[in-house]
This record gives C-alpha cells, sequence and structure tokens, in this order.
C-alpha cells in the first residue's frame, strides 16, 4: 500500500506533491520529513514553508503515531525550519536570492561536515505557489527552482516541493514548469463523489520526465487511486472500496 516515507529521494531530483484546499497534503510532507529525520540523521532535513509557522508543524508532528519531536531535532541541528515569508527573505530588500544563499549556505556547511554518508540531505518547499501569488514574478520562481535543483544535486540533497493547485481542471503555468522538472509527481486529491466522513481523499503517483529509474516505484494511476483517511495520529491508505467503515 502507499507509504509517502518510501518513495525514493535521490540527489538533484524533485519530488513534487500537489494539493488544493479541500485535500492538502501536510500529512504526505509531515511523513516524509520524520522518516528522513529517523533514518538520516547525521543529514540535514531543511523545512522551507511558505505558509506556516515551526509551531504548526511541530505541533502536529507531536500527535503522529509514534510522535515525532521536531523541537527536539531542531535543537541538534539535524532540523532546520525557514520561516520563507519572514521579513528576512521577503522584505523589499530581501528576495529569493537570499533564501537560495541561505539554502547554499546550509547545504554546502553539511557536505563539507559528512562525505562519507550515502544519504542525502532533504530540502522542503512547502507552498512554493504562494510566492507567486505575493507578487514573484513566474521568470524568477523558474530560476530559483532550477538553480536550486543544481544546488540539491552538488550537495547531495533531495527536494521535495508541495504546490497548491488553485483551479480544478486546468493547470497554472508553475504546475507545469514543475512538473516538466519532477521525477515524480504525488496527486492528493479530494473525492470526486464530495465529502465523506470515512475517507478523507485520494493518492496518485506519476512517473515524471526526469526520473532516472522507472522501475523504483510502481505509479499509480487516477483510476486506481490509493484512499486515504486522516486522523490525528497520521494517515490510513486503502483500496477503494476496502475500507471497513465504508464496506
Amino acid at each position: 500500500m502507499f507509504d509517502p516515507s518510501t518513495l525514493p529521494r535521490r540527489a538533484g531530483q524533485i519530488l513534487l506533491i500537489s494539493d488544493k484546499l479541500e485535500a492538502p497534503a501536510e500529512f504526505t510532507i509531515l511523513s516524509i520529513l520524520t522518516s528522513h529525520l529517523k533514518q538520516a540523521f547525521r543529514r540535514k532535513s531543511i523545512l522551507v514553508s511558505f505558509s506556516q509557522v515551526f509551531s504548526h508543524w511541530s505541533s502536529i508532528a507531536s500527535r503522529l503515531g509514534p510522535p515525532s519531536n521536531l523541537s527536539s531535532y531542531a535543537s541538534k541541528g539535524s532540523l532546520v525550519f525557514i520561516d520563507a515569508l519572514s521579513q528576512e527573505f521577503m522584505s523589499p530588500a530581501g528576495s529569493l536570492r537570499s533564501l537560495y544563499d541561505k539554502l547554499n549556505e546550509l547545504l554546502e556547511t553539511s557536505q563539507a561536515t559528512i562525505i562519507d554518508d550515502e544519504e542525502p540531505n532533504l530540502v522542503i518547499l512547502d507552498g512554493l505557489s504562494l510566492v507567486e501569488w505575493s507578487g514573484t514574478t513566474l521568470l524568477e520562481v523558474k530560476r530559483f527552482v532550477r538553480a536550486l535543483r543544481a544546488l540539491c544535486n552538488k550537495c547531495n540533497a533531495a527536494l521535495v516541493i508541495r504546490h497548491h493547485r488553485v483551479t480544478s481542471d486546468n493547470l497554472d503555468d508553475l504546475h507545469r514548469v514543475l512538473l516538466c522538472q519532477c521525477s515524480l509527481h504525488v496527486e492528493v486529491l479530494a473525492l470526486a463523489t464530495g465529502r465523506s466522513s470515512a475517507i478523507s481523499g485520494e493518492i496518485t503517483l506519476h512517473a515524471g520526465p526526469l526520473l532516472d529509474d522507472p522501475k523504483s516505484v510502481t505509479t499509480i494511476s487516477r483510476s486506481a487511486a490509493v484512499q486515504y483517511r486522516l486522523r490525528d495520529s497520521g494517515a490510513t491508505y486503502f483500496g477503494r472500496g476496502t475500507s471497513a467503515l465504508v464496506l
């Protein structure tokens, strides 16, 4: 069954996660992040959030099963949280260049400190679409993503990007750009039949154009989408029509 934490993460490759307001994908982000913190404790995990403060992520992670203490990881230096909408990065004097320079500093330091560990670093950009909505040009965002992907390849870091879709049918320009640069694309979808107390939504998994090993994952088409139910302790996954609550 589907498990976000087991998706392959390789240096310089983008794992794209798309969602919409009625089916947010924070649970997939936290699954990937907490798994990486436990497995690659000698590496950096960098969470760049364009929408939520650290306490929001920490509160959710503390209720997962098993719980994860993000503050503890942050105090040890294995987790770095960046509030990308803070004054430091989004003031008139700041820009995506400032954010890139900060990530470059963190990744270069990690790479110089640990050179014999095959586990990659992890960079998560959560809510990158909010940057464009705030007035940054699409061209600047495109250049930032391209430069960051090259940096991650150089510094042995996997890159996860969550993109919020605002329309039901049409892809926005940034989404098209990210689809062309990703290795894998996870779609978190609301139920086509409407809200359900037993099922929170569906997930599909598609190979991206830059996937280097097509055999490394089993894709999930929309016609065979995996369904999930969210609880405070996390998500439960099941095939269509197999949940005990809907049998």
